[in-house]
């Protein structure tokens, strides 16, 4: 997914009569594969400050089944459905699995965001259901998005937390999104395209062509190839999914997962901490928070609110969570500590490494000189080292944990000198950024 920082408004105004028009083939922009009447169940989530569920069918889109067998016979969605049954039938398995774990969460969103169900397939198509999925442009979590989408739809992303793998989180701010791009384009279809390929590039399209229907511009090329295969690949998963026995895959009744309350507890704090404060294990904690990168939450705010099951938090006692209070995480590490070095094997990647021992790229490039992601087998990674967590007098490198506010007290400066010392215009550190710190004076 690549996304232009252009204003959802402004593309709006740049799109002459974008509301209610036909298109140039006289075709109504209206998608027929969905009724919004349809996909609006009488469950909702009602509100995300308190539990997240969501009723399931046992067998989702039932309604949408007659729509989408129009398009089975479409060359391109005919020649996925090939692909996702045949060729990659195992990895689409996964996807299908996978998905039962979120679907019922998922739609629910999507229903109360007054978004057609089917969008669920997007997600599947963008990561297969994985919290973690990177891709080469950097986007991140099940509905992939890159850094600066996700913050513009209020998703926090820094060394500490990335809610772009918050399948929660994220879900929310999709629905925005798309929505956004839905009362723009007045096109599911076109709003899939513009997720998938930039809100400039479909507007560009449109007014290049005088084409307002997806499958026209595609067939003029007026689209980048991965978008023209994009919103057939979408369509295929819905049509397998809609009847798995008859493509080969086993039937997942959607999960009912636990019900989620977001719980607000002082931050930073350690996720030991946590799991011993909810009497649970440090793995449910990060199974419930895939967002949290390191061993805490993160230190900007007072507060910060987890995800938690609801009868988890309804069965503690209010005095230990009055008990809870912000802690210092500096030594956090000492518990599991990272290797100084690490020795390259086949298959490895800076990503794949970084993701091993909790280590931001950036860092590993520093560390090692790097000046792009190009390593090789036995080359020999510097992680950490000694002097990263020592003071020489002159210089200082950061680590987990650390902040502007902690490293000023501590070297007895103000925070807006130690900025101006180092040149740093805003308040982010990175882990294994070096900093000057000025001796004190005789």
């Amino acid at each position: 997914m690549s996304h232009y920082p252009l204003s959802i408004l402004g593309l709006a105004l740049m799109l002459p009569g974008c509301f209610g028009k036909r298109s140039a083939s006289g075709r109504n922009f209206q998608d027929p594969v969905f009724n919004l009447e349809e996909s609006q169940g009488h469950d909702s989530v009602s509100d995300f400050s308190g539990d997240v569920s969501g009723e399931g069918r046992s067998r989702p889109l039932q309604g949408a089944s007659s729509s989408l067998r129009a398009y089975e016979d479409h060359p391109l969605v005919r020649q996925w459905i090939n692909y996702f049954a045949h060729d990659h039938h195992e990895s689409f398995a996964v996807y299908l699995r996978r998905g039962s774990r979120y679907r019922l969460t998922i739609e629910a969103i999507l229903r109360q965001h007054a978004i057609p169900e089917f969008l669920y397939y997007l997600a599947m198509i963008e990561s297969g259901f994985s919290v973690s999925a990177r891709s080469n442009a950097q986007a991140v979590g099940v509905w992939q998005f890159i850094e600066g989408t996700g913050k513009r739809y209020d998703l926090m992303i820094n060394n500490y937390v990335d809610e772009r793998r918050d399948p929660i989180r994220a879900t929310i701010a999709a629905a925005k999104y798309l929505k956004d791009l839905h009362n723009v384009f007045q096109s599911w279809f076109l709003a899939m395209a513009a997720y998938n390929c930039g809100e400039y590039r479909v507007l560009n399209a449109i007014m290049t062509y005088d084409e307002r229907d997806f499958w026209s511009l595609s067939d003029q090329k007026a689209l980048p190839p991965e978008t023209r295969n994009y919103l057939p690949k979408i369509l295929a998963a819905a049509i397998i999914d809609k009847d798995p026995e008859k493509y080969g895959f086993d039937y997942h009744e959607p999960k009912h997962s636990p019900h989620l309350k977001l719980t607000r507890v002082p931050t930073p704090i350690r996720v030991k901490t946590l799991a011993e404060t909810f009497k649970l294990s440090d793995e449910k904690i990060r199974f419930y928070n895939p967002q949290l990168l390191g061993n805490s939450t993160p230190p900007q705010g007072e507060h910060y609110q987890i995800w938690l099951p609801a009868q988890v938090v309804h069965a503690i006692d209010e005095s230990s969570l009055a008990s809870l209070s912000r802690e210092t995480t500096d030594e956090d590490e000492s518990t599991n500590p990272v290797p100084e070095q690490y020795r390259v094997r086949k298959g490895d990647n800076l990503q794949k490494i970084a993701a091993k021992f909790s280590i931001p790229i950036a860092t590993l490039k520093a560390n090692n000189h790097l000046r792009n992601k190009a390593i090789y087998p036995n080359q020999l990674l510097k992680l950490s080292s000694k002097t990263a967590e020592t003071v020489d007098g002159k210089r200082y490198r950061v680590k987990r944990g650390d902040s502007l506010a902690s490293l000023a007290k501590r070297f007895g400066l103000s925070i807006p000198a130690l900025k101006k010392f180092n040149g740093i215009k805003n308040n982010s550190l990175v882990v294994g950024q070096e900093l000057k710190v000025p001796l004190p004076e005789s």
